[in-house]
Parts: structure tokens; C-alpha cells; sequence
């Protein structure tokens, strides 16, 4: 049997206080505390929606603050305007970044000369992307040499998002 990954994401740009308030009121208390963490309010928006978006799920942080819950797998992403969170029954591991994004003189500071010999500033946030998921899913430094890995990206509008894990990638737009 494939296993799946399902992968939800929601676009914050209409989440005024109005909508906050109400998102606040279907969240757990442990998403409320994470939320509060940030002093910046498009910060907040996306961590509060991330947490809306997982709110079926029963979860807790561990010591590094990555989401556990029993026998499910979560990761979490985001950049303003979007959120997006995985879920599987095998580790998995997301990141989105606008594709607009600069990333040039990171990536290149974590890439192998293999993967620098590949580098260009179209695939720049691709690469970016799955160093980061690969980092969440599997514990992996962002330095190892990410052609050994297959990813699936998902289709999100002027970003680019890749999914790490074994599995059937099914996305979910969520309206919020």
C-alpha cells in the first residue's frame, strides 16, 4: 500500500482581526501559546493559521519545537502570504518560499560542489527548499547533498513547495 502525505495550505492575505479573532476561538491552547510568541502580526497570522490548519490533529512540540503526534508525522512551513503544513504516517518534510526569494549566497554556502555545479538562480529557491525539507524530515544538514533524495513539489502560487517523504503527495487548499 503507497502511503500518502497530505499536504494543506491556506493564503493569509484576508485574515484581518476580525478573522483572527475567530481563527483564536477554534484553536488549541498550545497554538494560542506559539502564537503569542511572535510580536509580529503577519508572523502571528501564519503561525495561528498553521495551527488552524492542523487543529484535527492531537500534537505536541518536543524540545526543538517540531510538531509530534502519535503514529503522524507533521512539518511545517511558511512565508507570507502562505502557510502550509504535511501531514503522513512516515516522516515527511515541507518548506515554501516565494520565488522571488534571494537565496543565492545562502544556498551557496550549504551546497556541495556537486550541486554547485547545477546552481543557477532559477533552481536557487528549489534547492533552497528541499535542503530545508530534507533538514525537517529526516534530521539531515542542510550541507548534505540533496540529489540523492527524490522530492514532489506542490502547485502554490508564486512559490515554489517542496515535499520530502515516501508517499502520494495530495494537496488541499483550505479557505480561510
Amino acid at each position: 500500500m503507497e502511503h500518502e502525505i497530505r499536504l494543506y495550505w491556506a493564503d493569509v492575505r484576508n485574515v484581518d482581526d476580525v478573522r483572527f479573532e475567530q481563527l483564536w476561538e477554534q484553536v488549541n491552547q498550545q497554538t494560542k501559546n506559539r502564537t503569542n510568541l511572535y510580536m509580529n502580526y503577519e508572523d502571528r497570522v501564519l503561525t495561528l493559521c498553521a495551527g488552524y490548519l492542523l487543529k484535527e490533529q492531537e500534537l505536541f512540540y518536543d524540545c526543538n519545537g517540531k510538531p509530534c503526534g502519535e503514529n503522524v508525522y507533521v512539518s511545517i512551513s511558511h512565508t507570507y502570504p502562505y502557510c502550509v503544513v504535511c501531514v503522513s504516517d512516515f516522516p515527511c518534510g515541507v518548506d515554501v518560499e516565494r520565488v522571488d526569494r534571494d537565496c543565492m549566497r545562502q544556498v551557496n554556502r550549504v551546497c556541495t560542489d556537486g550541486e554547485k555545479e547545477m546552481l543557477t538562480t532559477q533552481n536557487c529557491v528549489e534547492l533552497w527548499c528541499l535542503k530545508e525539507a530534507l533538514f525537517k524530515c529526516f534530521g539531515l544538514p542542510v550541507t548534505a547533498d540533496s540529489r540523492e533524495y527524490t522530492y514532489q513539489k506542490a502547485n502554490i502560487p508564486g512559490c515554489c513547495c517542496v515535499v520530502v517523504g515516501e508517499g502520494f503527495l495530495v494537496e488541499n487548499k483550505t479557505d480561510i
